[in-house]
This record gives structure tokens, C-alpha cells and sequence, in this order.
């Protein structure tokens, strides 16, 4: 994964094809050691009085590429005019601003006081990628090599990783046969350390990080911008009276809930807001003034008096708690205008469904409800039986259904992940956010020792990175003592996690008792099958685990398993 600079696009000033670039740069996992600079203002231009360079990418111990980007779809070329789009006003030829730009970096950085003094040794060529290009670039001239030339064909054959190295080593070639003074056949520069100077010397500021406190300012105005599906389902909740809205995770279904929730009990309704995860729902109780929110259980537990026994919990929850809730709704004529309910995908069994039918006024099939949830990936507790047929074979009809696949939560390469690690089908539609300030990471283990390696790797990286030992927290789906290890062993810092406290250092709980919450940055730790696991039910909890984070996951997987999902 390419480090970039800045580390993430900016709303409003990329256009489409370089923002299709820079994700697939940051996003190839073989470029762990590159460098690329995105939009490099060049005040020092060779031909003109300014210009920038779309991308400047450097490959430690091969050369440095500089990238110019065509978005447009259709190119005419003719009579020597380069006319884009339809138009007939020339534009500029692609393959002599990248050469220009390129040779406007070498100037300025071979005449900097703090240039390596290997400078004249690096490899330096250009290249240009026409990612939109409705068809393939077939044209040849003498103005341009074919290794230089990438069109939007091509990019959906290989990384983009394969082009840059290409160029490249056509360029070692080119210069070892034309016995170019400078050339030093087996020279394995820029170095990594030659690299940062140059960047140094390119972006002196690149390394200023991010507060936290802007940081949540920032992650906080991107996720409460509704996007135009949530806004539908908020008209529609206004609309009707019942209302099923699915979708995975991300797409904001609890952030609706609770607005509708909160806009029904303005209406002086007595609202009852019920979810199936504890941590959920105390996190929930510190946003909700006007209206009740308990978990499902927690609600039974409360109207019938009964504590949890230390045995047969299974029975308890499944006869004698329900049994028990069902008599004291009746005595006690336990009523609510209006039910909504979050994590359905938890509760949708028969015997939960006629408690909260008895609930509600007029019950299902005439009462005020909306539902929310994600039978496709979340149903970690595999609740026999719990389906959405079964309020459909309830209520005797199906309700007004709207669904939800734009994720409003996670950055682009956390949705990327999930998608493909997590086995999504279909994917997201789109993804909202803008890229954290560091990507999702992969990281392979072959032993607890390995996988110990990568986690304090890891930390020391993102606090490089300036976040914060509260921003980050590790999850698991089982605990197998890694965490006790790097706590005794090697002094980290770990609490467990609690709802409703300020985390002081880093934090730890279970995948499954942190589903429907988020934290800035999520470190999965042991991804492997254990014990009676199925497949299936590693990849849910896989899936969740990915999608909890607001900046970036850190995924601890075993070779075996990361090789299995490839």
C-alpha cells in the first residue's frame, strides 16, 4: 500500500480518473515501501510559469515516475491537436506535460542544497493514464514509448503497481543501451532514506499530523451528512406507519433509528426503542432524552422482576423469561404507541415477535413500527430461526421495504475490505467518506510470536501517525490471552472496553459485543478458525469486525485463512 501524499483526497478538488488513481495506489498491496505525491504544485515550471504534476511516485531501489491523469472519455487526435470530450479547442498534449513535469522536479530538486548525492544516478521517466477512456489507447508515435501509455483496458487487468514498474524498467534499458553516462547498471536507488529527503525537499509539510480533536471534528461532519437514500427513508417514515429498512453495515441504519425514534416522542408518542446488543444500547440510552432504549432481554428482564440464573441460560431466555414477559404484559397492560427496532436481524424469531406484538397498539399488523436491519452479514448470535419471513407470515403482508447500500461510515479502503474480505454480495453502492489519514492494513501471521510482531508494529505506527493510544481498540472473536500477553509481556496499556466511559488508553472486547458501534481505529486480532467456527461464521464476524471503524482496520489474519479468501 502506497504511502500518499496528502494522505487523502480532498472534497471538491480531484476529478474522477485521479481519484481512481490514487485509491488503487493506496490500495496495491505490493507497493508497501512507495512514495507518491498527489498534485504537486510546481511554482518553478521548465516551459511555463506554473504547473503541477498529478502524481509523483517513488519506487525505492527502481526510480521515480512522474504520472500525468486524462479523465476524459472519448480523445480525438488529429493533425497533431489532442481535442478531449467532443470539443474542438485543443487541449495539451498529455505525454509533454508529464515530460515537462518531470523534468521540472529533477531541476528543482538536483539544485537543492539538500539533494542526495546520488541524484544523478536515480532513473527518472514519465508516463500517462487515461483511467475513463471508453476505448482502448491504440495510437503510436514517435512523441511516446508503449510502455508509457496505460489506458483504462489495461488498468482493469493489472495493478497499476505492473505499469509503474514497467515504465520503469523499459526506462533502465533504454538508458543502458544508449550509454548514458549517468547510468549504473545494479544501482538500487532513490534508497528509502534518499526518498523521505526528496519528499522533504518536495513537501516540507507533509509530515504534520492531524489532532485528534480536528479529527473528530472531521469524522463527525462526514458521517452526519445524510445522503439522499437516508433522507428517503426519513420521509417515508413520516408517511407511514410502518416501515423495514435493510441494509449491511455502515449504511446508517441506527443513525435513523434514532431520529425516528426522537421525532415520533416529539409528538408527545410513548416510544419504546429496543436493539439486541447491550453495549448498543447503553451507548444509545446517552443520546435518547424522550424515549425508552433497552435491549430486548434487558426490557423482559425489568417488566418480570427475574434475575439471569448461572445455568440452563438457554432455556431461561428462550421459555422462561419469554413466558414469564408475555403474562406481565398482559397484567400489567404494558402498551406503546410506536416500536422501533434496531439489530432485527437478532429478533426475528416467532416467540419475540408475538411479545412485541402484544407491545404495540394495534399490534403488528395496525401499530406504528420501524424495523431496521442486516439478515444478510450480522447475525452473529444466530438466533434459531430469526428471519424476516417471519413478520411478513405475521402481519400477513409485506410492508413497506427500503434499502440501504451507500456506506456513510468507513473510508474507501475499509469498504474495499469488507467487500472482499468479508464476502459481500452485493457490495456497497458507493462509499461516502474520504480516506483516513492511514489505510486498512493487512497483516499475515504464522505463529502468536508473528502475529505479536505485527501488533506492536502496528501501534508504534499509527502513534507516528499522531493518533492517540484512546482512538484504538482491539477486537477478537474469541479470547485466546493475546491481549493478557501484550499487556504482561510487553506493557501495553489495554483496558477492557465499557459503554459510557471515556477510554484514557487503548481498549479491547469481543467482536460480537461491539456490533452496531464504531471506534476510530479497530485492530482485529487472531482472523482464523477455531474450535466448531464454521467458514461462514468467520466471515460475519470478519465483516463486522472490518466495518467498526471510522479511520481504519488493522486486520491480524493467519496466512492459511488471508490465502483462502484471495
Amino acid at each position: 500500500m502506497t504511502r500518499m501524499l496528502p494522505t487523502r483526497l480532498l472534497p471538491g478538488t480531484v476529478v474522477d480518473g485521479e481519484a481512481d488513481v490514487f485509491n488503487r495506489l493506496i490500495n496495491d498491496p505490493t507497493t508497501n515501501d512507495w512514495t507518491a505525491i498527489h498534485s504537486l504544485h510546481l511554482p518553478e515550471h521548465s516551459t511555463q510559469r506554473e504547473g503541477e504534476a498529478d502524481f509523483v511516485v517513488f519506487v525505492p531501489g527502481r526510480g521515480i515516475v512522474v504520472v500525468e491523469i486524462k479523465s476524459h472519455r472519448s480523445l480525438e487526435i488529429k493533425n497533431g491537436e489532442w481535442l478531449y470530450s467532443g470539443s474542438t479547442t485543443p487541449g495539451k498534449n498529455p505525454f509533454k506535460q508529464a515530460h515537462d513535469n518531470m523534468w521540472s522536479n529533477i531541476s528543482l530538486l538536483k539544485n537543492h542544497k539538500s539533494s542526495p548525492n546520488t541524484f544523478k544516478h536515480i532513473v527518472w521517466t514519465y508516463m500517462v493514464i487515461f483511467p475513463n477512456l471508453s476505448q482502448p489507447f491504440e495510437v503510436k508515435s514517435t512523441e511516446w514509448r508503449e510502455e508509457q501509455v496505460v489506458d483504462s483496458y489495461m488498468l482493469g487487468q493489472k495493478p497499476i503497481s505492473h505499469y509503474i514498474l514497467n515504465a520503469l524498467e523499459k526506462e533502465h534499458d533504454h538508458l543502458l543501451k544508449i550509454k548514458d553516462i549517468h547510468y549504473i547498471p545494479k544501482n538500487f536507488s532513490p534508497t528509502i532514506k534518499e526518498v523521505d529527503t526528496m519528499i522533504k525537499i518536495l513537501k516540507p509539510q507533509a509530515d504534520l499530523t492531524e489532532s485528534p480533536l480536528l479529527r473528530s471534528q472531521r469524522i463527525l461532519k462526514e458521517i452526519k451528512t445524510l445522503n439522499p437514500a437516508q433522507s428517503v427513508v426519513l420521509e417515508a417514515s413520516e408517511l407511514n406507519k410502518r416501515l423495514f429498512t435493510s441494509g449491511p453495515a455502515g449504511t446508517g441504519k441506527t443513525m435513523l433509528a434514532l431520529e425516528i425514534a426522537e421525532k415520533k416522542a416529539s409528538l408527545d408518542k410513548n416510544v419504546l426503542f429496543l436493539c439486541f446488543n447491550q453495549f448498543l444500547a447503553e451507548d444509545l440510552k446517552q443520546v435518547s432524552t424522550n424515549f425508552k432504549v433497552q435491549t430486548f432481554h434487558s426490557f423482559l428482564l425489568e417488566i418480570t422482576g427475574l434475575n439471569v440464573p448461572k445455568e440452563n441460560l438457554n432455556s431461561f431466555f428462550n421459555e422462561e423469561l419469554i413466558e414469564a414477559a408475555f403474562d406481565k404484559i398482559i397484567e400489567k397492560n404494558i402498551k406503546f404507541d410506536t416500536l422501533v427496532i434496531d439489530e432485527f436481524q437478532d429478533l426475528a424469531i416467532p416467540e419475540y415477535l408475538m411479545l412485541l406484538d402484544r407491545l404495540l397498539h394495534s399490534g403488528l399488523v395496525g401499530g406504528e413500527w420501524y424495523i431496521f436491519a442486516d439478515f444478510e452479514m450480522q447475525n452473529l448470535y444466530k438466533q434459531k430461526n430469526s428471519k424476516y419471513e417471519n413478520l411478513i407470515s405475521l402481519i400477513d403482508h409485506a410492508p413497506l421495504e427500503l434499502k440501504l447500500r451507500i456506506n456513510c461510515r468507513n473510508t474507501p479502503s475499509v469498504s474495499k475490505a469488507a467487500e472482499e474480505l468479508g464476502k459481500m454480495n452485493p457490495p456497497y453502492l458507493s462509499t461516502l467518506r474520504l480516506e483516513g489519514n492511514v489505510p486498512v492494513m493487512i497483516s499475515t501471521y504464522k505463529s502468536t510470536e508473528s502475529q505479536i510482531e505485527n501488533v506492536l508494529d502496528t501501534v508504534d505506527l499509527l502513534k507516528l501517525k499522531g493518533y492517540e493510544e484512546n482512538e484504538i481498540i482491539f477486537l477478537y472473536s474469541s479470547d485466546t490471552g493475546l491481549i493478557d500477553t501484550l499487556k504482561e509481556k510487553f506493557n501495553l496499556k489495554i483496558d477492557k472496553y465499557e459503554p459510557n466511559k471515556k477510554a484514557k488508553r487503548y481498549t479491547h472486547t469481543s467482536i460480537q459485543s461491539f456490533k452496531g458501534l464504531e471506534h476510530n481505529i479497530v485492530i482485529l486480532l487472531d482472523v482464523e478458525p477455531y474450535g466448531k467456527l464454521e467458514s461462514k461464521d468467520l466471515t460475519d464476524l470478519l465483516y463486522t469486525g472490518i466495518t467498526r471503524s471510522l479511520e481504519t482496520t488493522i486486520v491480524n489474519i493467519s496466512v492459511d485463512e488471508y490465502k483462502s479468501r484471495l
